[in-house]
């Protein structure tokens, strides 16, 4: 999952599922208008509503489980290209996909190094490789978001 303005993102999940799900956060006015007297959850209390994409969403391309996502501002599809990131998207990270083998054999596991990004003003997967394949695929990966840049050390 992936918040931006107000919106929870969620990607994927157990059994490899492909749906995308946006849901808009209604945040309540202070804390006092998150419970009753009795303590009890008010009727402000924030809710999950569908959001503004909630219907019509595009899958993900390849569905997946285990994989992380991260809100990122990538160059626009056809635009200049970085330094100029001014296009709000949400980059899904590794995860992982069984394969059936069969009736009698043992499912087979298969790991993702693509990285898919959904661009969130036009809500529509890109199909430029805008974030390049992870050198190695991986699941259950851990991502941190901040300014500057990714330094990967070089291999002797």
């Amino acid at each position: 999952a992936a918040e931006a303005a107000g919106h929870i993102f969620v990607f994927g999940g157990a059994a490899a599922l492909a749906s995308v799900e946006v849901y808009s956060v209604i945040p309540p006015k202070d804390e006092e208008d998150t419970e009753d007297e009795s303590g009890e959850p008010s009727e402000e209390a924030p809710e999950l509503l569908g959001g503004p994409y909630a219907q019509g969403l595009p899958d993900m391309p390849h569905g997946r489980m285990g994989c992380q996502a991260a809100i990122v501002d990538l160059p626009a599809a056809g635009g200049p290209g970085y330094p100029q990131a001014d296009q709000r998207s949400v980059a899904i990270v590794g995860g992982e996909i069984w394969e059936s083998a069969g009736r009698a054999a043992v499912p087979k596991r298969a790991d993702f190094a693509s990285v898919p990004v959904f661009d969130i003003s036009s809500g529509t997967w890109r199909s430029d490789v805008v974030v390049p394949h992870m050198s190695m695929a991986r699941t259950a990966v851990a991502l941190c978001v901040g300014l500057g840049h990714a330094w990967r050390p070089q291999a002797d």
